[in-house]
């Protein structure tokens, strides 16, 4: 059994490499039930990926239409674009430590990632939602790089006392 994703990306290599998909064959194949193949196909793949898949009617197989587009490296859907929404937000209130330095570098990777509409969609949303608190004075790297290490040297300690 494959995960949802492994399976679509499985039916793109076969579209892509100009093999026609029988839903039932790629569902047997694939361990799943022959209504979701044609979901994967027509919901995401031509739907929320933009793929130009189509049906041929006559032979029960689909395929791409034309030449299509490279995926994108990662997808990431909606409920994750809302988890990274309130992270991003809520990471507010380390403004002024190396930590927000390094977590804005991580959301605007992840924001590349995602296709313009949805990026756009994103950053408009993300201008409506404010989590508020008391401003954080700011930290120097030094500062948080000694708290850090600190505790580390805290989690080792404890848990050489939980062997011994």
């Amino acid at each position: 059994m494959t995960t949802a994703h492994q399976r679509r990306l499985t039916l793109d290599r076969r579209l892509r490499a100009k093999r026609r998909v029988c839903a039932k064959v790629a569902a047997d194949a694939l361990g799943v039930d022959e209504r979701t193949i044609r979901r994967d196909l027509k919901e995401v793949l031509r739907g929320e990926w933009h793929l130009p898949v189509e049906y041929d009617r006559h032979k029960r197989e689909w395929f791409y239409s034309e030449s299509a587009a490279p995926l994108p490296a990662t997808v990431i859907s909606d409920s994750d674009r809302f988890a990274l929404l309130l992270s991003l937000q809520a990471a507010e209130q380390y403004r002024g430590t190396p930590l927000y330095e390094r977590l804005q570098n991580v959301y605007r990777r992840l924001l590349d990632l995602m296709p313009a509409e949805s990026r756009t969609s994103f950053e408009a949303l993300s201008k409506k939602i404010r989590f508020e608190g008391p401003p954080v004075l700011p930290v120097s790297e030094l500062i948080w790089n000694t708290l850090i290490s600190r505790r580390r040297w805290t989690a080792i300690k404890a848990q050489a006392r939980s062997i011994m």
